[in-house]
């Protein structure tokens, strides 16, 4: 495995890519995920242009028995938080 820096490179032609999926899924695909745990197990701190943070997820599988690691910033999850308060605005969310 490659250093953050690498791997944060990798994922984001990925990332970019996911940024427009459409949230509201069928109930059938939603329950594709059900099994998925998703644990904050790191962080780092990058100094490029500017400062951020890359959290790194480890994105379980119970019912495939996988697990794999994703590198997200900060500014991703609130994309994602703002999403989906659109469409679910009771729904009580956590950021890192």
């Amino acid at each position: 495995m490659g250093n953050i820096n690498d791997m944060y490179t990798e994922v984001t032609s990925v990332q970019n890519s996911i940024s427009n999926i459409d949230l509201n899924l069928h109930s059938t695909e939603i329950k594709k995920f059900e099994a998925l745990r998703i644990p904050i197990v790191g962080y780092e701190v990058m100094e490029e242009r500017a400062r951020f943070t890359i959290y790194k997820l480890k994105v379980e599988d119970d019912k495939r028995d996988q697990s794999w690691l994703v590198f997200r910033r900060y500014t991703d999850f609130v994309r994602l938080y703002n999403r989906v308060k659109n469409q679910q605005p009771n729904l009580m969310l956590p950021l890192p």
